[in-house]
């Protein structure tokens, strides 16, 4: 397995706390991890690897999603290898890039939303792993 996490260009940091990458294999087997509410918001992007992202609201098969801020924990489920990259945003990180009242995404798993190019070029460019 690998991980590694990223501090975001100065003009971001006020919003975004950090960009991740987990890569790892689990062969043929079914995995799931439960991931436990932390109070931030993030946009995820599966490199690799199918997902399906679920909690008692949201039941998806997504390669890209936003996971609102939650209460209850969420299931991601997958098999065969993974590469996701996120960013993470603090509490308050994503309202200027909203489209939609944060209380929408509230244990909500929703499509990518769309961004600003400035905001588009400057979370990208992290991504050359």
């Amino acid at each position: 397995m690998k991980f590694e996490v990223r501090k975001p260009d100065m003009d971001l940091r006020p919003w975004v706390e950090c960009y991740w990458n987990v890569e790892l294999n689990t062969g043929t087997e079914d995995k799931t991890e439960l991931i436990l509410p932390n109070g931030k918001i993030e946009m995820i992007f599966a490199l690799e690897g199918n997902y399906k992202v679920m909690n008692r609201r949201t039941r998806s098969v997504n390669q890209s999603w936003l996971s609102g801020c939650h209460y209850e924990p969420l299931e991601i489920n997958y098999r065969g290898k993974s590469n996701l990259i996120g960013i993470r945003f603090y509490p308050h990180g994503i309202f200027p890039f909203l489209e939609i009242p944060i209380g929408e995404t509230v244990n909500q798993v929703d499509p990518p939303i769309p961004f600003g190019e400035f905001f588009r070029r400057k979370c990208m460019k992290p991504f050359a792993w």
